[in-house]
């Protein structure tokens, strides 16, 4: 079965589809891991003017940021297993306008395996898959994009492992993923022991997703 990845570009989400999700994701892990350092996604819809952004993190040397600007979207992937570091040929392309994320802080410090960008005007994702080279062409893509199929299920497998979880509630990721605002009895259920609201509000509040808590 073919999975999302710099080779696979199809099974991404369009950049509006894209955003809900990544805040989507954002706002479980803020339920799920009230203690910030402990999460992956993270989200800031005030990152800069007229930008916003989301951050992945695993904590093993593994990130992403995607950035939602002006006039597009861009995917900046970091794969610390990866030879392939030639950005220069990664970015290969790569339309001005993104220039100053890509190659400014705190990007350029992180690192570049892979990079997909979609310009507002052409509506297309695109990466330069032909740069890799047969002796290094794993670049990360396929495992830290994993969640951004835009399934629910990828999400709720991902979590009861990584969170040590069982039987997470599928139909409430569902209708997270929908843009649901979320309530007390969505925290409730989906994290009994949460009991810092205002943190949590505070979260959704930088990530911009809508709540009535």
């Amino acid at each position: 079965m073919n999975k999302l990845s710099n080779n696979n570009l199809d099974l991404l989400p369009n950049p509006i589809q894209l955003k809900q999700l990544c805040k989507a994701i954002a706002t479980l892990e803020a339920i799920l891991s009230p203690n910030w350092e402990y999460r992956y996604y993270s989200y800031n819809k005030d990152w800069a003017k007229d930008e916003e952004c989301c951050q992945m993190r695993n904590g093993s040397g593994d990130e992403f940021f995607i950035l939602f600007g002006k006039t597009g979207t861009l995917i900046n992937g970091f794969a610390h297993e990866s030879n392939f570091r030639d950005k220069a040929a990664i970015t290969k392309g790569l339309p001005n306008e993104f220039h100053a994320f890509i190659f400014g802080e705190p990007v350029a410090s992180t690192g570049t395996t892979f990079c997909i960008w979609n310009l507002d005007a052409e509506n297309k994702w695109i990466a330069n898959t032909k740069e890799l080279k047969d002796d290094n062409s794993y670049d990360g893509s396929e495992e830290l994009l994993e969640l951004l199929d835009g399934n629910p299920a990828s999400f709720c497998a991902w979590a009861e492992d990584y969170y040590e979880l069982e039987d997470l509630n599928a139909a409430l990721i569902k209708q997270i993923y929908k843009q649901a605002p979320i309530t007390i009895e969505i925290v409730k259920q989906l994290n009994p022991s949460l009991d810092d609201l205002n943190q949590l509000k505070e979260d959704l509040e930088e990530i911009g997703y809508a709540y009535r808590l």
